[in-house]
């Protein structure tokens, strides 16, 4: 059995000292992570559009030394998460953008040596009927399937939630069995 660290701040930035967090991970008994793509962010200090590059540029540029400390501490990636929101209404341009993020953020998963990517759903549910919101949802996921396959990735599907003026409420994948339906 894994010790997961889940997402750990500290390794949000491109100029983070990852060697001396993994060091710590190893010495405490943390064997693997959840390795954050959406931290990938020129606010973070990562090249803007980073996404736009090809999977085999953003290894050579931003994983491939990761990858090597991950290794050289004994560490697993035992899950990535990938950027979000997924898609946005009246984000034409910026949707086209999210669903490159997450093609290559499955493509990253498995070069991490990890088979499973948490990938959002599209949470609009303000907006959309639980209909409508299942279809854009099906929609998106869909577009995804044959990148997933193709590196043996599986896509996991967050259960999420939504807010109204300080109330929570439910939203996409919240029950086991809407989540089922959608697999």
């Amino acid at each position: 059995m894994h010790k997961i660290s889940l997402i750990d701040k500290r390794l949000h930035t491109a100029d983070a000292d990852r060697a001396s967090i993994y060091q710590t991970y190893k010495e405490t008994g943390i064997d693997g992570l959840d390795y954050s793509f959406f931290a990938f962010t020129e606010k973070n200090g990562y090249e803007p559009n980073l996404f736009a590059k090809s999977s085999e540029e953003i290894i050579e540029t931003v994983l491939k030394k990761d990858k090597e400390l991950l290794d050289r501490y004994g560490l697993l990636v035992c899950q990535t998460h990938s950027p979000f929101p997924v898609w946005r209404y009246g984000e034409d341009e910026k949707n086209k953008y999210r669903l490159l993020e997450n093609l290559r953020s499955i493509e990253l998963t498995a070069y991490l040596g990890c088979r499973y990517v948490i990938i959002h759903p599209i949470t609009e549910s303000l907006r959309y009927s639980p209909a409508e919101l299942r279809e854009r949802n099906i929609d998106f996921y869909s577009q995804l399937i044959d990148t997933a396959k193709k590196n043996n990735v599986v896509i996991c599907l967050e259960n999420m939630w939504n807010s109204r003026n300080g109330n929570i409420f439910e939203c996409t994948c919240e029950d086991p069995y809407e989540t089922n339906d959608y697999i």
